[in-house]
């Protein structure tokens, strides 16, 4: 199986990381290094989203469990809902079907 569509990346935080400063800082940085604009409509106080391409984004979030790898993963799109992956990291698997006409 091969995939060339990374849909997302996530990390998380510890609760109360993401200040009003925090939040800025993060979408500043991705925004001035990578050229990432904040996902309008869909990023929060909670959750700073930020678009890297057409289908692809990245999210932070608060967690309570928040710990080293505790909620950092990626997902990528199959083609078909038999393939799988075998990864060192958290990998979400997403097969969206084609709309039928």
């Amino acid at each position: 199986m091969k995939t060339r569509a990374l849909t997302h990346v996530a990390m998380s935080v510890p609760v109360g990381a993401l200040t009003p400063e925090v939040r800025a800082e993060i979408l500043a940085f991705y925004g001035d290094v990578f050229g990432w604009r904040e996902m309008e409509g869909i990023s929060n106080d909670e959750r700073p989203a930020m678009w890297v391409g057409r289908d692809c984004y990245i999210n932070v979030r608060e967690r309570e469990d928040h710990a080293e790898l505790s909620y950092e993963h990626f997902g990528v799109r199959v083609e078909s809902l038999e393939q799988s992956h075998l990864l060192p990291m958290a990998i979400e698997v997403q097969y969206f079907p084609e709309a039928s006409s």
